[in-house]
């Protein structure tokens, strides 16, 4: 796995970042460490690219700035809408059917963390405030 020792470009953290998430999809359940190691450079290269996307952002136009904003929305609503199992599927039929609510939440909270939904989150409020403050100046 690379460390990085110079200034890299998102670009390149991204390309990472996919290969390793390929990486994880295509291990076996069992392959623990190999999963343990990969989850840990998985965090570091989201680390890294919510600190580019940062210090990118803050040398953005107003227009571009909205342009990033409306693609990080768009991203965390096609996860939201997508990608979750509805909470309606945990909701029980009365006739055994249905998924355990308690499991469908566990079960959210692995997705949103493997999505890294509060950083995203986190990154389009910082946004939408650069935005604002450009906007009233």
């Amino acid at each position: 796995m690379v460390v990085y020792a110079r200034r890299v470009d998102l670009d390149e953290v991204l390309v990472e970042l996919s290969d390793v998430a390929a990486k994880l999809s295509d291990l076996p359940v069992d392959a623990l460490e190999e999963r343990f190691h990969l989850r840990q450079r998985q965090e570091e290269l989201r680390a890294i690219s919510r600190q580019l996307l940062s210090e990118k952002g803050d040398l953005l136009s107003a227009d571009e700035l909205q342009v990033q904003l409306g693609r990080l929305e768009e991203e965390r609503d096609r996860y939201l809408s997508e990608t979750r199992l509805s909470h309606s599927a945990g909701a029980q039929t009365g006739q055994g059917g249905g998924i355990d609510p308690k499991v469908v939440h566990d079960m959210h909270r692995s997705m949103d963390k493997a999505f890294d939904l509060d950083g995203v989150n986190a990154e389009i409020d910082r946004l939408r405030r650069r935005l604002a403050r450009l906007e009233g100046a």
